[in-house]
């Protein structure tokens, strides 16, 4: 049975829930959850009025007979929320400002992240401004929360800590970690051209990388490093390095923070080493 004009505005009407999802999609995973959850609500509506038919060829008729504006289909609907985040990037600037529309923690590191080995030629060695060079940057940081969402890990499963710079370093853009509570992995990110990132299986801590050289990094076990050719290759050899812990469990990244927070005041950093995330999550903060 063909779809009648009558139930093409029927169908209109059933989709409104999820084109309306689409566009209050933040990058969270909740916020991903409701537009699959309407996009199924409407696939379910059509079951029930086209038992007979295949659910899929019965979206084509509905999409393709809805007038000169036509109607999403439910690729489109998922589609449309990374096209959302891209609108939303090309209005910021930075990473912070990205991270601040999505309501990513970011905290300041009172230090550099991956440090530059002490003597290398790291370090500019002029006294004159112009020795300073106009770098050329890529928006990795902006891929990496893109490629992260194809593997289940959203805006907020996510900590981002920002690192300083030593006056006269060569290396003009501060590395990003990114750390991941949920699968235990941390990524440490340039958006500067020339600078490799590197991923960790584990999480180290902040501390750990800025103790720690690029050279420490490449020979620490489960720490990998990735050099950006071209977007594809980077976004495949990141997730090759952390898909293994795909589908770890929820964090409450607000509740981990003050976990922390709490425990580091309270516990050496050597008794610490002995919990692994979820065991902190464990502990009481606040009465809760």
């Amino acid at each position: 049975m063909v779809p009648s004009a009558s139930q093409r505005a029927a169908y209109r009407e059933v989709l409104k829930p999820a084109v309306q999802a689409v566009k209050d999609y933040r990058g969270t995973e909740a916020s991903a959850d409701n537009v699959l959850r309407k996009a199924i609500e409407a696939e379910n509506w059509i079951k029930a009025n086209f038992p007979d038919r295949r659910a899929c060829d019965v979206e084509l008729e509905l999409v393709s007979g809805n007038g000169k504006k036509g109607i999403p289909s439910f690729n489109q609907l998922l589609g449309r929320c990374l096209e959302r985040l891209q609108r939303l990037f090309r209005c910021t600037e930075s990473v912070e400002e990205i991270a601040k529309s999505l309501h990513i923690p970011v905290r300041e590191v009172d230090g550099v992240l991956v440090p530059p080995t002490p003597g290398s030629p790291e370090f500019y060695t002029g006294t004159c401004a112009d020795d300073r060079r106009q770098v050329a940057c890529t928006a990795r940081f902006v891929a990496l929360l893109n490629a992260l969402q194809s593997v289940g890990v959203y805006a907020d499963d996510i900590i981002l800590h920002r690192g300083a710079l030593f006056k006269g370093q060569m290396r003009e853009v501060s590395y990003f970690l990114v750390e991941i509570p949920r699968l235990g992995a941390d990524i440490l990110v340039c958006d500067q051209v020339g600078e490799a990132t590197f991923v960790s299986n584990r999480s180290l801590g902040v501390s750990a990388y800025l103790r720690m050289t690029k050279a420490d990094l490449m020979a620490t076990p489960d720490v990998f490093r990735v050099v950006f050719y071209d977007i594809d290759q980077w976004r495949t050899e990141i997730l090759d390095r952390i898909t293994l812990k795909k589908g770890g469990k929820k964090v409450d990244i607000e509740n981990f923070l003050a976990v922390r927070d709490e425990a580091r005041r309270r516990y050496s950093p050597e008794a610490l080493v002995a919990y692994d995330v979820y065991q902190r999550n464990a502990f009481e903060v606040g009465g809760h």
